[in-house]
């Protein structure tokens, strides 16, 4: 998995939350899926619930050779499905600049930008659906 966060460094991640990433995956990892292909991960995220019990997706990457073959919206709407079978009808992402019109197309909508939240020029958008 760190290969394909590093792969999208810098223009997804600021390579700074690479540490986020595996503080994630120890708290949530039992809902993180990964994608292999050939026995090599090429995608990975996943979700889960917050206090005020919504589902957010998190840390969804991708190996650049494999973006745009449906791979990620495949990830997405397992999750998206995951979160369901949990009775939860409220969901949010947090992305950037880079990623938020993927998100628009499952129905997310922008709720709040904050300048440089990720790094130098990478925007926080917060989004819900």
């Amino acid at each position: 998995m760190l290969r394909v966060f590093q792969l999208n460094v810098p223009t997804y991640f600021d390579p700074q939350e690479e540490d986020e990433l595996l503080e994630y995956l120890n708290r949530y990892g039992s809902s993180y899926f990964i994608i292999e292909i050939e026995d090599q991960i090429v995608g990975c995220g996943g979700y889960h619930l917050t206090t005020d019990n919504k589902g957010r997706l998190s840390w969804d990457l991708m190996d650049p050779r494999h973006q745009g073959q449906g791979l990620g919206r495949l990830l997405i709407e397992h999750c998206l499905a995951q979160i369901r079978k949990q009775n939860v009808a409220e969901f949010e992402v947090w992305t950037s600049q880079k990623a938020y019109k993927f998100f628009e197309r499952f129905g997310f909508a922008v709720k709040e930008i904050k300048q440089n939240h990720w790094g130098a020029g990478l925007h926080l958008y917060r989004m819900e659906m």
